[in-house]
């Protein structure tokens, strides 16, 4: 094991150096990507290769995987120098309690099965050292990044009322579990009709539900869809 502690290991895993082996390492696929000589320039990811003994499993070989991919994605959100030094020093100035939240994000990305997991975390956590999020705020996101079906989010990048067939409503709805998503139920609209009778209209059918993004949802997609969070 390295005798770095692990906010230094992941600082000095955040360079221009390093952003360029773990592409190849992604590239390397699942079979050759765990060479000395691919990992040696990526300190997470052969201080975790060497502790865990990564190899004799494929589910030890993703995990190292997907740990590319989140150091990949805070490699494409720093790509200057003062956005890296800020980083740094935010992650160095108190390394016991970025120790811990680090702790908790490996276990998280080890967690996650799904592509692309790893990357929407990354996103998060320089969103939080940003301080667009608190930590409570990180987590509740985190968590629930896990339970998220990645095609869902086709349907809460969409902007304003969306009208959705009730028997299609199924991915409206688990977004709506979540708090990204809030159903909403029409008020009685009345009016009257050619033969003088009061009667009731609404503007979704029977067999049609209406949802729009809450604001914890917005917030959520704006940021995993952001291409650079962390300002100079």
């Amino acid at each position: 094991m390295n005798n770095k502690n692990l906010p230094s290991i992941l600082c000095d895993s955040i360079s221009s150096e390093a952003g360029s082996a773990v592409a190849d390492i992604l590239e390397a696929g699942l079979d050759s990507m765990f060479e000395d000589s691919l990992l040696k320039d990526v300190p997470l990811l052969s201080t975790a290769a060497s502790f865990y003994k990564i190899g004799h499993s494929i589910k030890e070989r993703h995990y190292i995987k997907k740990l590319a991919e989140f150091i990949q994605a805070l490699n494409n959100g720093l790509t200057e120098d003062a956005q890296i030094k800020k980083f740094r020093d935010k992650i160095l100035q108190d390394q016991k309690k970025s120790e811990k939240e680090l702790e908790y994000i490996l276990i998280l990305v080890d967690r996650y099965i799904s592509n692309g997991k790893s990357t929407i975390i990354a996103k998060l956590y320089l969103s939080y050292l940003e301080s667009k999020l608190n930590w409570d705020e990180f987590s509740m996101y985190s968590e629930m990044t896990n339970q998220l079906f990645m095609n869902d989010l086709e349907i809460l990048r969409k902007e304003g009322n969306q009208i959705i067939l009730e028997a299609s409503s199924d991915a409206a709805l688990r977004l709506t579990s979540m708090g990204l998503l809030y159903e909403i139920h029409e008020d009685p609209d009345f009016k009257v009709n050619d033969n003088g009778h009061l009667c009731y209209t609404k503007k979704a059918k029977k067999n049609e539900k209406i949802f729009s993004r809450t604001i914890f949802g917005t917030k959520y997609i704006e940021i995993i869809d952001s291409t650079n969070n962390f300002v100079k």
